[in-house]
C-alpha cells in the first residue's frame, strides 16, 4: 500500500473552504482505481491543512497524482497563504488496526 500525502496553508479562519475541498475532492478520488480511503487533517486555528490518499500500488498513486493534481492546484490555488502545496508518496509499511 502507499500513501500520497499534500500539505498546504490556507490561513485562519478557513475551515468552511477546507471542508469544501476535501468533499469536492472525494468525489473525484474515489472513482480513481486503487484508492482506499483518505484522511484529512487540519489544525483550523493556523489554517493548516494535510491530506493522505491511501492507494492499493505506487502505480494507482502515481497516475491518481498526475491525473489529479493539476485540477487540485487549480482549486486551491488563489487560497492558499504562502508557499505551494507540498505532495510526497510513502510507501505504508505497517498498518495496524484498534483493537476490537
Amino acid at each position: 500500500m502507499n500513501a500520497r500525502s499534500v500539505r498546504f496553508v490556507l490561513g485562519p479562519g478557513t475551515k468552511w473552504e477546507a471542508d469544501h475541498m476535501a468533499k469536492a475532492a472525494m468525489v473525484v478520488v474515489k472513482k480513481q482505481p486503487g484508492f482506499v480511503k483518505a484522511i484529512f487533517l487540519s489544525e483550523y486555528e493556523t489554517g493548516e491543512y494535510e491530506w493522505i490518499f491511501f492507494w492499493k500500488t505506487k502505480e494507482d498513486a502515481m497516475r491518481a497524482y498526475e491525473d489529479l493534481s493539476a485540477p487540485f492546484y487549480d482549486m486551491i490555488g488563489d487560497h492558499v497563504l504562502w508557499n505551494q502545496p507540498c505532495s510526497q508518496l510513502y510507501e505504508v509499511y505497517n498498518v495496524t488496526s484498534p483493537k476490537s
